[in-house]
């Protein structure tokens, strides 16, 4: 069954989860300014997908970040896909860098994210 054209709460669950992947925590006003979404949708949606594990609220930070179950997600990929089109948020994805055969080593952490040294 191929309609030609996405289920709209579908593809807006999607440009949600999209835009709160790019940064560790997102505000509402944020979501609503990068996704053009009606804030009363991203309430909404934000609810659902924290009721689902895929979101949490963190009100000493000041909004919303995505959880480790946004893993699950991507399990089943094996592969480049077959992407037909483009992105829900057209040209704001950009392609992955080059891959790179100089290694490297884990120097530390920091809020989530890896400082690399050269090995």
């Amino acid at each position: 069954m191929s309609s030609g054209s996405p289920v709209e709460s579908v593809r807006r669950a999607f440009a949600l989860l999209e835009e709160l992947n790019r940064q560790r925590i997102n505000s509402i006003q944020h979501l609503h300014e990068a996704t053009a979404l009606p804030k009363s949708t991203i309430v909404r949606l934000l609810e659902t997908l924290r009721l689902l594990g895929y979101v949490a609220n963190d009100p000493r930070q000041g909004g919303y970040q995505v959880t480790s179950g946004v893993r699950t997600l991507s399990s089943g990929f094996h592969g480049d896909p077959q992407v037909r089109g483009g992105s829900l948020l057209g040209d704001r994805i950009h392609p992955p860098a080059q891959a790179s055969d100089r290694r490297c080593r884990v120097r530390s952490r920091r809020h989530g994210r890896a400082i690399l040294d050269n090995a």
